[in-house]
């Protein structure tokens, strides 16, 4: 019998198709589909070593429709690109709309060898995946999903609200310059207070002054 260990899980293989999980000082088992020990796997600094363990022992560990997303979501976040290619295989992701939460999972993790792997397997991804990016502060994978997918795509009023959130004001520069939409979306993040003061003096400097007061009398009024 095989064990494999899984931070505070241990997996115990029965067969190829069969296995069961049980925490560390518990006496009872409970059956998880295969698939589940690939998102373990995929979620582990050496990721690429388990996966291909598994793999040698007829685990899914290549992304189908049938396993759902979550492995191709675990390994798009992992930061070495093999384990998302070993996941992705030869398989095309055209037409299979809930892949886009992998690229959503790469653009918040910063990663743009996984986004530029993920397009070249036709993965989805737009708007979602540029806010996950812009509130990451990640702004070299906005640079590259503006410059891959273009700004229609790429842009929408709630990657500026990201921005502001985030504190980036180089990327506040960046999207002024590219004409993104929906300043107003910043309302809640200025509301609540959770804005640098930088940025809330280059709103004010960038032609925002009106939103920056709007928002300043309406916390006086909730206060």
């Amino acid at each position: 019998m095989q064990l494999i260990f899984f931070g505070f899980f241990c997996l115990r293989v029965v067969q190829p198709s069969r296995h069961v999980t049980a925490r560390k000082g518990q006496t009872g088992v409970r059956y998880v589909p295969p698939a589940a020990a690939c998102v373990a796997a995929a979620r582990c600094p050496d990721a690429l070593q388990r996966l291909l363990w598994l793999q040698g022992r007829g685990f899914p560990v290549a992304h189908s429709p049938d396993h759902g997303v979550e492995v191709l979501e675990a390994a798009a976040a992992h930061p070495d690109p093999q384990v998302l290619r070993l996941v992705l295989g030869s398989h095309r992701l055209e037409g299979c709309s809930p892949a886009e939460r992998a690229a959503v999972a790469a653009a918040g993790a910063g990663l743009v060898a996984s986004l530029e792997l993920l397009l070249r397997h036709g993965c989805p991804m737009g708007v979602a995946a540029t806010v996950a990016a812009a509130r990451g502060g990640h702004r070299a994978a906005v640079e590259w999903l503006v410059g891959r997918l273009g700004r229609r795509r790429a842009l929408g009023g709630a990657v500026f609200g990201a921005a502001v959130e985030a504190g980036d004001v180089e990327l506040l520069r960046l999207l002024r310059r590219w004409g993104c939409p929906g300043p107003e979306l910043a309302v809640p993040v200025l509301a609540e207070g959770r804005v640098a003061a930088a940025v809330v003096e280059w709103l004010k400097g960038n032609g925002y002054g009106e939103l920056v007061r709007k928002v300043g009398g309406l916390r006086n009024c909730i206060s």
